[in-house]
C-alpha cells in the first residue's frame, strides 16, 4: 500500500508514510472486508459510513501540513483509521462524531492498540469541538456546501482547514488557510465523500 498507491502518487512527507506503515488499517475494517483492507479504495464502516480510500487519507493529511507537537480537531471519526493516522503525528486528536456506535467502536479500537492521544467526543462535527479549541488544523472526512463557521473560529492563525466541499460539478478537496486579513484557499482533487451529517 504504501510503496504502490502512495509513494508513487506523490506523498512525500517520511513521518506520514511512516505513520501508514505502523497502522494496521485491518483493524479499522469490518470483518467481511478485511481481506480488502490494503486495497486503494473506501470500504464500508457502517451506519451508512465509510473508512476512506488510504491515498485520500494520506494527501489530506500530507496538505494539514501538521507537527508532533500539534493538536488536531478530526471531523467525523468513523472507523477512526484517520484518527489513529493523525495520532502518529499530532499531540493530541479530538474526534467529533455523531453516530454514538461509530465513536464507541473507534474508542474500543484505540485503547486495544493503545493509541492513548485520541480523544472521541459524540456530537454534531458542524460545531467543532469548542473545549479544546483553538486548533493546529482542522480535518474532515465528510462533505458540506459550505466550510462552518465554528470551524473557523476555533482554526489557529496560519492553520489550515482540510476537507472536501460540494461544487457545481461535485466535490473536491479544499485547503483553507487562515490569515489575519482572512482566509487563503486553494483547490485540489476531486473527491467523493459522505456528507456531513
Amino acid at each position: 500500500m504504501v510503496e504502490e498507491q502512495l509513494k508513487t502518487r506523490g506523498i512525500t512527507d517520511q513521518r506520514i508514510l511512516a505513520a501508514f506503515l505502523s497502522v494496521p488499517r485491518e483493524k479499522f475494517v469490518e470483518k467481511r472486508y478485511q481481506e480488502l483492507s490494503y486495497t486503494d479504495s473506501a470500504l464500508p464502516a457502517g451506519y451508512k459510513q465509510t473508512i476512506s480510500q488510504p491515498y485520500v487519507v494520506a494527501k489530506m493529511v500530507q496538505l494539514l501540513q501538521i507537527n508532533q507537537d500539534d493538536t488536531v480537531l478530526d471531523i467525523g471519526t468513523g472507523s477512526g483509521y484517520q484518527a489513529a493516522i493523525l495520532s502518529r503525528l499530532a499531540k493530541q486528536v479530538i474526534s467529533v462524531e455523531i453516530v454514538s456506535q461509530l465513536a464507541t467502536q473507534a474508542q474500543k479500537i484505540f485503547k486495544e492498540l493503545n493509541y492513548n492521544n485520541i480523544q472521541v467526543n459524540i456530537g454534531d462535527g458542524k460545531k467543532g469541538y469548542q473545549a479544546k479549541a483553538p486548533y493546529d488544523g482542522i480535518i474532515a472526512a465528510a462533505v458540506t456546501d459550505a466550510i462552518p463557521l465554528d470551524w473557523k473560529k476555533q482554526l489557529k492563525i496560519n492553520k489550515r482547514i482540510v476537507t472536501p466541499l460540494k461544487d457545481r460539478l461535485g466535490q473536491r478537496l479544499v485547503v483553507l488557510t487562515k490569515k489575519r486579513n482572512g482566509w487563503k484557499k486553494e483547490n485540489f482533487d476531486r473527491v467523493v465523500f459522505v456528507p456531513l451529517l
